[in-house]
């Protein structure tokens, strides 16, 4: 499968004012409310008429985008929603999907974080997420025609590297962009649409800890050991987690290669079975031999150091703190949303009182860096302990029996044609992905 690289503006996260109190943003004190947004099926006939009330826009949007490709127009269709930009090489049916699961992706990420179904996520880039989804024979020249209506986002220089890039990779994604944007060229749309939400909310979420700041000389920190963010594997965790919550798959990739074999898959290209992994992990069935890193190496790892397993690891770690701790979930992105740093924020969410206590003197006074590093690392490795006993208790059950789950998807996902070489067949029908029963299987223990 063609690996999609994914490029995260992190010059704009360093020059993004951070956000500013929101107290009211964040009203729950505990676990008390679900994780399911209220209303479904009324947000969902909104977002339907929010597409017919902009059905003139999307056509104007759609003519230019065929007048300039020289496509035919009937493979084509586009939806427009509130948070939701959307034209792609389907049918309009599956065009209104696609925008009803990236508008589920964000309500669902709102409600569990925010206690709320709106939020203002980018607004500060006009409020919308855009996806441009075509066929590998138009992308180059979807490419050409961003640049043209976007110069600020997709520079000369950009495009250019795109476009050296373009057999390579399956597409892109600019998550603080202006606007925040995903091309692509490839089959897996649904879960582009997904997870490509997923990420692009985190980033905006959290784009003030992404400068990670030396706390003693106030700036952000360099390359190597002490790199800039430590938000790769989050940003990817919580896309994963968007796209198996609404979908119940994860077919997208965004790294340039993987480190670990991953055994889970049934063939190559196919999905992880991240909850095999995860438990393995988490009851040492898999261990430093396989490549698998620790929490606190795993914050510390950059895109493409992050392996199959590792990805695992990211998306559990999200469930866990979705599922399990939502209290200090949502503490902990009010931090990331206010303070420099990640390593502060998490201190601040997972710490104890002793810890941030020190913590509050380190800031204030002795501006110590490898004593804050030293304290963020005991919290990891905490953290870590209480995720692995969480991951044995809840995923055993489906472990040993994969048909075994309490997890529902709202949607189905939509898959193109295609040919021998992976990519989509000219004019190949999406076409809804019949899901079948699935078998009893128990798992052998790895040794």
């Amino acid at each position: 499968m063609t690996r999609t690289i994914r490029i995260l503006f992190l010059a704009a996260a360093l020059i993004l004012p951070a956000p500013g109190a929101h107290s009211a943003l964040f009203p729950f004190q505990g676990d008390e409310v679900g994780l399911t947004p209220p209303d479904e099926e009324a947000s969902r006939k909104e977002v339907l008429d929010q597409i017919e009330e902009n059905k003139e826009e999307a056509a104007k949007l759609k003519a230019e985008f065929v007048d300039q490709l020289g496509v035919d127009e009937s493979e084509y269709s586009c939806c427009i929603s509130d948070h939701v930009v959307l034209l792609a090489k389907v049918e309009e049916e599956q065009a209104v999907q696609l925008t009803q699961i990236a508008e589920y992706v964000y309500r669902r990420l709102n409600w569990i974080t925010f206690g709320k179904t709106e939020a203002d996520t980018f607004k500060p880039a006009g409020g919308k997420h855009h996806y441009y989804m075509v066929d590998k024979d138009s992308y180059e020249d979807l490419l050409v025609w961003l640049s043209e209506k976007f110069p600020r986002t997709l520079t000369k220089q950009l495009v250019r590297y795109y476009l050296k890039i373009a057999d390579k990779v399956g597409g892109a994604s600019l998550a603080l962009a202006h606007p925040p944007m995903h091309f692509n060229k490839g089959r897996n749309r649904s879960s582009a649409a997904a997870n490509g939400m997923g990420h692009h909310w985190l980033a905006w979420n959290t784009r003030s800890a992404l400068r990670e700041i030396n706390i003693r000389t106030g700036k952000p920190m360099g390359r190597g050991r002490d790199r800039q963010d430590l938000l790769s594997w989050l940003h990817e965790g919580v896309g994963i987690w968007a796209s198996l919550d609404a979908i119940g798959l994860n077919n997208y990739f965004r790294i340039t290669q993987t480190r670990y074999s991953n055994v889970g898959r049934a063939k190559k290209g196919g999905d992880s079975d991240y909850v095999a992994l995860a438990y393995e992990l988490a009851t040492g069935q898999i261990g430093r031999k396989d490549g698998a890193k620790n929490f606190y190496q795993l914050t510390r790892a950059d895109l493409n150091q992050l392996s199959d397993l590792d990805l695992a690891m990211s998306w559990s770690i999200v469930d866990y703190l979705l599922r399990s701790r939502t209290k200090e979930w949502r503490d902990l992105i009010k931090r990331c949303n206010r303070v420099p740093s990640f390593r502060i924020a998490m201190v601040g969410a997972f710490g104890t009182k002793q810890e941030k206590d020190e913590l509050k003197v380190l800031l204030k006074k002795t501006k110590n860096q490898n004593r804050l590093d030293e304290l963020y690392r005991m919290v990891c490795e905490r953290f870590e302990k209480g995720w692995k006993a969480w991951v044995a208790e809840h995923y055993r059950g489906q472990y040993e029996d994969p048909t075994k789950t309490d997890r529902e998807p709202p949607f189905t996902p939509i898959e193109t044609a295609v040919s021998e070489d992976g990519n989509d067949e000219g004019g190949g029908e999406e076409k809804p992905k019949k899901k079948k029963k699935k078998k009893k299987k128990r798992r052998r223990r790895r040794r």
